[in-house]
């Protein structure tokens, strides 16, 4: 596919996320900065006017939801592996998550980061606005 045809595709992807959750704030961010053509459309559920949610409210607070082009949900470590995949320069994590072993305890590790994400250090501290200028 060529560049410019790339450069003007929809989103591939819909993140529904838990926009009162900083670390999926965070998580937001860090995809927005490794996405130049904007192939994440991220949704914060608390705010949306959408009347086909990917899945309940309880659900969503447990999980993030992705949504396909073609309608497909996925959620929790799945929907990150796909994420993974629209990112330039990560689809090697993405593939490897996917090898037997990883593919079974990822699961399991991303549930257990889900249900505590509130007590991750992470969530408490402040937010960068801007992007840090590195040193030249």
């Amino acid at each position: 596919m060529a560049m410019e045809d790339r450069l003007t595709l929809p989103p591939a992807l819909e993140i529904w996320i838990d926009g009162d959750c900083a670390v999926c704030r965070r998580s937001e961010q860090w995809c927005s900065a490794r996405d130049p053509h904007r192939r994440l459309n991220f949704i914060d559920f608390h705010g949306s006017a959408d009347d086909d949610p990917p899945g309940s409210l309880k659900a969503m607070l447990e999980t993030v939801h992705v949504r396909l082009a073609d309608g497909t949900i996925s959620t929790g470590f799945e929907a990150w592996r796909r994420i993974l995949f629209e990112l330039d320069g990560w689809r090697w994590l993405a593939r490897v998550s996917g090898l037997p072993g990883i593919k079974h305890l990822g699961p399991m590790v991303y549930s257990v980061l889900a249900k505590n994400r509130h007590r991750l250090p992470l969530d408490k501290a402040p937010m960068a606005t801007q992007t840090p200028k590195l040193p030249k």
